[in-house]
């Protein structure tokens, strides 16, 4: 899980993430350079530059910047609800990617359980040799 420790908040992403979606966090006040930058450090360090890895970066690096910048800039002349559309449809992608991402991290804390308590199976390949099958098959 990635760590974060930016002035204003320290600790996983996903709590980080979670905090802005239920607006405990003003996301005005970190620096998503710095995020950026450790989410990224993170990741290289990690060896899980993979496609699924990425593309979650790219997203949410994104969505935190679209956040903050409907946040910093002047509210006067949006387009009626427009803005305010976009913003709870961010906010609504960014709660069921956490939601998603809840999901897989649940699944491999069950497997990671499964795999501690020496819970394996294994499917036979083949019969076992001469071993008379039936009559009629």
């Amino acid at each position: 899980m990635v760590q974060i420790q930016v002035q204003g908040f320290e600790g996983p992403i996903d709590l980080l993430l979670e905090l802005i979606d239920r607006q405990e966090l003003d996301i005005t006040t970190l620096s998503l350079a710095e995020v950026t930058a450790q989410y990224w450090q993170e990741l290289e360090n990690g060896g899980d530059l993979d496609a699924d890895a990425l593309s979650d970066f790219i997203s949410v690096g994104s969505k935190l910047m679209y956040i903050k910048s409907n946040a910093l800039l002047p509210s006067a002349e949006p387009p009626p609800g427009d803005l305010d559309q976009r913003i709870e449809e961010t906010a609504a992608d960014l709660t069921a990617a956490l939601e998603e991402h809840r999901r897989f991290r649940d699944a491999v804390d069950l497997f990671r359980q499964l795999e501690e308590e020496g819970r394996r199976t294994f499917a036979r390949s083949a019969p076992p040799k001469n071993v008379p099958m039936p009559p009629g098959l």
